[in-house]
C-alpha cells in the first residue's frame, strides 16, 4: 500500500507561484488513486485558479478527471478521460461525457485517440463539436510520424486560450480552414489555408487575417499572409526553405493602425492614435536575418503607462538597412508640444548584440507625469534638457552628456 498526504502552502520559483496546493494518493482495491487540488497557479501570462486532477490508477490504465474552476468558483473547464501504456506508447483518450471548453459542452468522437510514442504521434477521430463549430485532428495515415491534418470551422481561439491565460490578455478570433503538419517531433512545418475573423488580442481588435502556405516546391514553403479590416491592409509573401533554414519574404504595410497592435504592448502602452506604413526586403536565414527597407510614421501618438506621460506627432520614418538601423531627425513631441531628437544608427549587422552611435536631445521635455497609483517607485512631473551620446552595445551600454532638471519638475 501507499499513501501520501502533502501540501503546498506557497511556492515561489521566478515569475511562477502555486498556492495552496493539495496532494493526496492512497490505494484501494488494488488500485492506485490520487488528487492534485491546485488554489492558484499563475505567472505574467497564465493563471489557474480552483484546479483539480483527481482519478486512478489500475493495470496501467489511468482515469483522469480536469478541473478548472473560475475566480467565482463556477466550473470552466471538465475533460475526463484515459492513458494507457501499450507496447512503449502513450494513448491518450478524451471521454465523450461531460466534456465543458470555456463553460460551453462540446461533443467528441467516442473512439478518438491520440498516440505518443518514439516514433512520433498519431492522432485519430479527434473532433470537437458545438453548434456549428468544429475542429477536428487526424493523422493522414496510420504511421505515427504521418502528417496530421487540422481542420476548422468557425472555431473560436478563445474556446483553447481561456483554458490558461489571464482575463486581461482574451485572445480570440473565428477561424476557418485548414493545416497540415508534419515533422511534429524534430522541427515541425505546416502548410495551411486560413481564415481568423477578428483577431483580437488584449480587447484591441486586429482585423481579419488570412494565412496561405503550400509545398508545391520539395522543401520550400511559400507563403501568403494578410490582415485586412479595421482600417488596416498588411500583406507579407514569400518563401521559405526548410532544408537551409533561408527565407525571402516581402513585407508591405499599407496602413497598420496602432491602436490594432496596443494590445501587444502589454499595456505599456495606451489611448494610441495614428498608424504606420512601410515595405520591407527581408531575406537571410534564422540565424543572420537581413531586413531592408523604411517604417514611416504618421500622426503617431500614445500615453507610456507607468510615466503617464503622453508623446505626439511622432512623423518620421527609421530606415532599415543590410547593417543599421538608422534615425535621421526622429522627433517625438511632448504634451505641450516640446521636442525629444534621435540622430544616429543601431548596428543591426547579426541582430544579437546590437551596437549603438546614437545621440538624443531635448528641451523642456515632459518625460514623467504620473501619481503613485501609476508607478509607486518614480512618479512627479519631470520636465528636463538633456544632451546624450550612446554607444557601445546592448550588453555594455556607454551613456554620455548631460541631463537638467528644470524649474516645473
Amino acid at each position: 500500500s501507499i499513501v501520501l498526504n502533502g501540501s503546498i502552502p506557497k511556492l515561489v520559483y521566478g515569475a511562477n507561484t502555486i498556492t495552496n496546493a493539495t496532494l493526496k494518493v492512497d490505494t484501494q482495491d488494488k488500485a492506485l488513486l490520487y488528487s492534485f487540488i491546485v488554489d492558484d497557479i499563475q505567472n505574467n501570462q497564465i493563471q489557474l485558479p480552483h484546479t483539480s486532477i483527481t482519478g486512478k490508477v489500475e493495470k496501467n490504465l489511468v482515469d483522469y478527471i480536469l478541473q478548472l474552476k473560475d475566480a467565482k468558483d463556477v466550473e470552466r473547464y471538465l475533460i475526463a478521460g484515459t492513458l494507457k501504456a501499450t507496447y512503449g506508447n502513450n494513448e491518450v483518450s478524451l471521454g465523450p461525457d461531460n466534456l465543458l471548453l470555456n463553460y460551453e459542452s462540446w461533443k467528441i468522437a467516442q473512439d478518438n485517440l491520440i498516440r505518443i510514442g518514439a516514433k512520433g504521434i498519431y492522432i485519430d477521430n479527434f473532433e470537437l463539436s458545438k453548434d456549428g463549430s468544429n475542429i477536428k485532428i487526424q493523422s493522414e495515415t496510420d504511421n505515427q510520424n504521418a502528417p496530421i491534418a487540422i481542420d476548422f470551422k468557425d472555431f473560436d481561439i478563445n474556446t483553447i486560450t481561456s483554458f490558461v491565460e489571464k482575463k486581461d490578455l482574451q485572445l480570440s478570433g473565428k477561424i476557418n480552414g485548414n493545416a497540415t503538419v508534419k515533422n511534429i517531433t524534430k522541427t515541425p512545418l505546416f502548410t495551411s489555408d486560413l481564415n481568423i475573423e477578428n483577431f483580437t488580442f488584449k480587447k484591441d481588435t486586429v482585423g481579419n487575417i488570412s494565412i496561405k502556405v503550400n509545398n508545391a516546391i520539395a522543401n520550400q514553403y511559400d507563403a501568403k499572409v494578410a490582415i485586412t479590416g479595421q482600417g488596416n491592409q498588411v500583406n507579407l509573401e514569400g518563401f521559405y526553405k526548410a532544408n537551409e533554414s533561408r527565407f525571402d519574404m516581402n513585407l508591405d504595410i499599407d496602413k497598420l493602425n496602432l491602436k490594432s497592435i496596443q494590445g501587444f504592448t502589454l499595456d505599456n502602452i495606451t489611448e494610441s492614435t495614428g498608424f504606420l506604413t512601410g515595405n520591407f526586403k527581408i531575406t537571410g536565414n534564422t540565424t543572420q536575418p537581413k531586413v531592408i527597407g523604411e517604417l514611416q510614421f504618421n500622426e503617431i501618438g500614445f500615453k507610456a503607462t507607468q510615466l503617464n506621460a503622453k508623446f505626439k506627432s511622432l512623423n518620421d520614418k527609421i530606415t532599415f538597412t543590410e547593417n543599421a538601423i538608422l534615425f535621421d531627425t526622429f522627433t517625438i513631441k511632448d504634451e505641450k508640444d516640446n521636442d525629444l531628437v534621435i540622430n544616429g544608427a543601431i548596428n543591426s549587422s547579426n541582430f544579437s548584440n546590437f551596437g549603438f552611435d546614437l545621440s538624443i536631445d531635448a528641451d523642456n521635455f515632459q518625460a514623467v507625469n504620473s501619481e503613485a497609483k501609476d508607478n509607486d517607485l518614480y512618479y512627479g512631473q519631470l520636465f528636463l534638457d538633456n544632451h546624450l551620446k550612446v554607444s557601445g552595445t546592448i550588453d555594455n551600454p556607454i551613456v554620455e552628456g548631460n541631463i537638467k532638471i528644470n524649474k516645473d519638475t
